[in-house]
């Protein structure tokens, strides 16, 4: 399991053509090997997370049921704390580890329009 505060933010909120997702992480070292939603978006038009491989993932949907996807390009360690952040931008994705740079991609459209958003 991802180490996280155990409350959700619930509110109507779309990000435009832009969004920014922030999060200090530490997974432990017994977690089970699944997706681990770090922010994500309730109707999963975006979320950041860490897949089974161990790796961070920034994940875009948008209306048209398209995705986008900019990972790490090697696993991050478990058992330890990771800053991470994702950047959806002037039509680039981005995910930063530890305030490394550890990919980009384009993404031509961002999120889908509509759903509350959850956090935690």
């Amino acid at each position: 399991m991802v180490r996280r505060a155990r409350w959700w933010i619930s509110v109507s909120f779309h990000p435009g053509n832009s969004i920014t997702l922030e999060a200090w992480v530490n997974a432990d070292l017994n977690a089970s090997i699944t997706f681990k939603a770090i922010i994500a978006r309730w109707d999963g038009s975006y979320e950041m997370d860490w897949n089974p491989q161990d790796v961070a993932n920034l994940v875009i949907r948008n209306d048209r049921e398209r995705f986008g996807i900019v990972a790490s390009p090697s696993p991050v360690s478990r058992g330890q704390w990771h800053h991470m952040v994702s950047i959806f931008d002037a039509g680039t994705l981005t995910i930063y580890v530890d305030g490394v740079q550890v990919r980009a991609r384009p993404l031509a459209e961002c999120c889908k329009t509509w759903a509350p958003r959850r956090t935690g």
